[in-house]
């Protein structure tokens, strides 16, 4: 897409949700990771099936105020961002709002772009790059080529 069409059709400005492709994520406080992926919609059966299948029953869900967060089949405890609360004792999203901080920190310093096509591509980079942080290089570069056995990106594939 030329860059003169692109940007007319993504806002990046503000906080709306124009020219903008939804990314779902949560975090683990016990193990500290993170698990993320783009998703087409922000509807509720979408959120839901993304909750419980990264979660067991007794999980606690701690979430923004998201209306398709409503009624979770877990114990569901809310922040309130548009009143300008982000912390509530124990029931907190900075963990995740840290995690998104750095891709939109990439976005605008490194990639400048990600299509929708190529977005959990590069969800799965940020992923992969925040869980392994706490390896030192080695230990990072033995979870990388274990992990790239038996996969292939075919440059046709990517293009297409």
């Amino acid at each position: 897409m030329p860059l003169k069409k692109r940007r007319e059709t993504q806002s990046t400005a503000g906080r709306g949700v124009a020219g903008k492709f939804p990314i779902i994520g949560m975090k683990c406080r016990q193990t500290k990771k993170i698990v993320a992926k783009a998703i087409d919609t922000t509807d509720r059966e979408t959120l839901h099936e993304f909750v419980h299948s990264n979660t067991t029953e007794s999980a606690i869900i701690d979430t923004d105020e998201h209306r398709g967060y409503r009624h979770l089949n877990r114990e569901h405890l809310c922040i309130l961002h548009n009143r300008y609360q982000y912390v509530d004792g124990d029931v907190r999203t900075n963990g995740i709002e840290s995690f998104w901080s750095g891709i939109k920190r990439a976005y605008k310093g490194t990639y400048h772009y990600m299509s929708q096509k190529h977005l959990n591509r590069y969800v799965k980079e940020f992923t992969g790059r925040f869980n392994l942080k706490g390896l030192d290089v080695l230990d990072q570069m033995k979870w990388l080529f274990q992990n790239m056995v038996g996969k292939q990106l075919i440059y046709r594939e990517l293009i297409a």
